[in-house]
């Protein structure tokens, strides 16, 4: 008797043979799926994390504040006859600044396929393109409040013509040409220079630095008794925080500002509100989908101003030596 398991009965049975080409297990079958779905890492956005928005209308365009100063000072008088006729008069005068409000935005788009295949796979698309609509209008305010934009107007930190920009008394980025206490220093130099010019009123206690020179100052030892770094004597002692800022990067700042070669560098300040602070009309905002053909449309718009630093003086911009 033929057993039906032998080759010719295989053969005969299919047409060719299975021991040939064909498989047990299929490569779905053996594939083990991850339930949870990931997202690529994206730097955080300094601007927002470190100034607090000063919020107007949304219908507003322009930002426009007053700047008062004293004029007129006083002086010992003289009586000549019980009358005095030189006494000086003090007053107060007063100049307007302002700056546009522009209209960011992006769209995002789906179809019904796409509602419905999300749906089956349980997978939130459009609040995915949603998130991504955010942070894109996000990335713009956050390089425009670093940078600003000189086609429309609005200010930003690295462009304000009234803050104090050098470059440091040293590199830092050179090995072996810089000490510990020449980089405290350089530190403490910008910083007691924001207390000169403003007559000790305004004490930064705010240092935004690029990632490069913040790791440098933050592996730098500083006291070898108890290990204290640059960084931690400098926030220590000045009562100063030191945030690692990748927007200051020297290839950040080129390709923000359109100048070529800017080095990285340092933005230290006092950090309040009415010193320094971002204008936002419209945080972000997804407009009703609009069908286009067989697909909908949504305008996800928000409203910004730049950063308005109403107090330049009580700022500094230092840019590493090299």
């Amino acid at each position: 008797m033929k057993s039906f398991y032998s080759n010719t009965a295989l053969e005969n049975y299919s047409g060719k043979r299975v021991d040939a080409n064909e498989i047990m297990f299929f490569t779905n079958e053996l594939t083990s799926y991850e339930a949870q779905e990931f997202m690529n890492l994206k730097n955080e956005l300094t601007l927002f994390k470190v100034l607090k928005p000063h919020m107007v209308e949304k219908y507003k365009t322009i930002y426009n504040y007053k700047m008062f100063d004293a004029t007129g000072k006083s002086k010992i008088i003289a009586a000549n006859n019980g009358l005095v006729d030189d006494i000086p008069f003090v007053g107060v005068g007063g100049k307007e600044f302002q700056s546009p409000i522009v209209n960011i935005a992006c769209k995002i788009y789906f179809s019904d396929a796409d509602i419905q295949a999300s749906a089956a796979v349980r997978r939130n698309v459009i609040g995915m393109l949603a998130d991504q609509a955010m942070r894109s209008n996000f990335e713009l305010m956050n390089s425009l409040g670093f940078y600003g934009d000189k086609l429309s107007g609005i200010p930003g930190i690295y462009g304000n013509a009234f803050i104090t920009k050098a470059a440091m008394a040293n590199d830092w980025k050179i090995s072996g040409t810089i000490t510990a206490a020449q980089m405290y220093q350089n530190l403490v130099t910008i910083y007691n220079a924001i207390k000169t010019v403003t007559n000790n009123v305004i004490s930064p206690d705010t240092c935004l630095i690029a990632p490069a020179l913040y790791n440098i100052m933050d592996t730098t030892i500083f006291n070898t008794f108890n290990g204290t770094t640059v960084r931690q004597q400098f926030e220590g002692a000045q009562n100063v925080k030191v945030i690692s800022t990748p927007e200051l990067a020297g290839t950040a700042l080129t390709a923000g500002t359109g100048t070529a070669n800017l080095k990285d560098s340092l933005f230290m300040f006092k950090n309040i509100e009415s010193f320094i602070s971002p204008i936002v009309s419209n945080w972000f905002e997804m407009k009703p989908p609009q069908a286009i053909d067989l697909r909908y449309e949504t305008i996800c718009p928000s409203g910004f101003g730049g950063v308005i630093i109403r107090q330049p003086m009580g700022c500094y911009i230092a840019n590493n030596a090299t």
